[in-house]
């Protein structure tokens, strides 16, 4: 079988992930999903000292959504939505690891690929890009737990807008909605992308994760865990 992700350790602290199955078109299937899950899994076991991944696609392409070619293959309706089911639980997983996670959107994505988007804490994308609501195309919806993480980025009736006229975005559309943090010239793209990494990793790991977890409902609890802590303390004294 052949491997989908390549790691390419940046520092001890900043690990990025290329996506790459030039076969499908970049498609996010089964295969990739659990090599992310074993990857996770690794990560936790050894301790990893990891704080930040940067998870990027493959030549033009981010990510194209699932893998039609094995969905045609399935017999069964029960068998499709088994690997959807998986591929969902997987993505919660990723989404919900301590460490932060940032999209580098090099090539367009599409469908599926929106939905895997959706599991970063920030998505910086190229300015040629271009990102398309394509899932009714395919006579469905979001099938990976998609739409209520996106619902938190843009809102929800943008979402299913979005959805309904299987629109097309550009980078500096999706930018507008807030689907995209930043967009790059593709000159500047890849070491704005690490700088902003490497800057975070200077973050101890608590406070990063902390702000993860952060919204309007727990800010306050949020600040009184960190003051008066030792990373506080010490960044005090300094």
């Amino acid at each position: 079988m052949q491997q989908k992700l390549t790691e390419d350790h940046i520092s001890d602290e900043v690990l990025k992930l290329t996506f790459k199955d030039p076969s499908t078109g970049n498609a996010f299937g089964i295969e990739a999903a659990r090599e992310l899950l074993s990857l996770i899994k690794e990560m936790s076991s050894r301790k990893s000292k990891i704080r930040v991944l940067i998870f990027t696609g493959f030549d033009r392409f981010f990510c194209t959504g699932g893998n039609l070619k094995h969905y045609r293959s399935l017999k069964t309706k029960s068998a499709g939505i088994k690997v959807n089911r998986e591929i969902s639980k997987i993505l919660k997983t990723f989404e919900a690891m301590k460490i932060v996670k940032i999209a580098q959107v090099n090539g367009d994505c599409y469908g599926g690929g929106l939905e895997l988007l959706s599991c970063f804490d920030l998505v910086f994308s190229r300015n040629d890009v271009l990102f398309g609501f394509w899932q009714s195309k395919q006579g469905v919806s979001f099938g990976w737990g998609g739409g209520a993480r996106l619902a938190k980025r843009i809102t929800l009736s943008q979402a299913k807008r979005l959805l309904l006229g299987s629109q097309t975005l550009s980078a500096y559309d999706a930018a507008d909605i807030n689907l995209v943090d930043r967009v790059f010239s593709r000159f500047e793209f890849e070491n704005a992308t690490l700088d902003f990494a490497k800057r975070i990793a200077l973050n101890s790991r608590k406070t990063s994760s902390a702000i993860q977890a952060l919204d309007l409902k727990n800010e306050s609890e949020v600040f009184s865990q960190l003051w008066w802590s030792k990373e506080h303390l010490s960044r005090l004294g300094k």
